[in-house]
């Protein structure tokens, strides 16, 4: 569920900084994607471990998530501070990449609040 609340953050966002879908944004949501992709398979196998070691689904989701995230929340959050700096950058390419690094941060945090939200309720059968 982290993808799509994503992707639907990010679309409710770029009308309201006045950016169109274009070919720089859909870079960016691909770029994006990998981020979201790579802190997903992460969530995974820490929880499949978890079950390999025996405990039941409930119990691996939750020993898995609450055991990775504080360290997942940082890497989102050093991703998000990597990209700060482009805000400042003056002219056009500041123009630019403004509107990336803003389109970017908001879709890497949306994944960040919906994996919050879909790694601590009940796992589905």
């Amino acid at each position: 569920m982290g993808i799509p609340t994503a992707f639907l953050g990010a679309m409710l966002f770029l009308p309201w900084v006045g950016v169109s879908l274009n070919m720089m944004s859909m870079f960016a949501f691909i770029i994006a994607l990998g981020i979201v992709v790579d802190d997903a398979i992460i969530v995974g196998e820490n929880i499949y471990s978890y079950r390999e070691e025996g405990y039941s689904l409930r119990d691996a989701a939750v020993k898995g998530a609450s055991e990775i995230a504080t360290p997942l929340t940082f890497a989102i959050l050093s991703n998000i501070v990597a990209f700060l700096p482009l805000l400042f950058l003056p002219g056009f390419f500041g123009t630019d990449f403004c509107h990336r690094a803003g389109r970017r941060g908001h879709r890497v945090f949306n994944f960040l609040a919906g994996s919050a939200r879909h790694s601590t309720g009940p796992p589905s059968p």
